[in-house]
């Protein structure tokens, strides 16, 4: 499993989001907030520092165009864009699957955990030696399948 840097996902993830949006019609940078505001449910805004810059960028490679309606910059999607777009989905794609079964086996990581705190009352010598005996041998099982 590749390792994944969380700002370069975060920026690629925004740069996709950013030929998504313009994908679907020409729009201006509020607009282009809105729609990724609701592609991520409501978790995350981003900021006009973040889009511009982003925009600017798109513009530079011929991904996006920029005209001007009624006073305000409209972006529109360019064929290159479009062909980077399907690109980076894919892409995206593949590292969302492969971040989704990490989290998976996280997620029962801390599953345990957690039954181990509420159980810790029951953690007299006995039973907390059994339990270090089974995180021992997990411990060894996982070195030996991941090796």
């Amino acid at each position: 499993m590749k390792r994944l840097n969380a700002a370069r996902v975060r920026k690629g993830l925004l740069r996709y989001l950013i030929l998504d949006a313009l994908a679907m019609k020409p729009m201006y940078g509020y607009e282009i907030i809105k729609y990724v505001e609701f592609k991520s449910r409501g978790l995350y805004s981003p900021s006009p520092g973040s889009i511009y810059p982003i925009l600017r960028k798109l513009r530079e490679e011929e991904l996006a165009e920029e005209s001007e309606e009624d006073g305000k910059k409209v972006y529109r999607i360019t064929q290159k864009g479009l062909k980077v777009r399907e690109t980076a989905k894919m892409e995206l794609g593949e590292a969302f699957t492969e971040a989704r079964a990490f989290r998976t086996v996280i997620a029962k990581l801390f599953e345990m955990a957690v039954f181990l705190y509420i159980s810790k009352e029951k953690l007299d010598g006995t039973r907390t030696a059994q339990v270090i005996d089974v995180l021992d041998n997990c411990d060894k099982n996982l070195r030996e399948i991941l090796k």
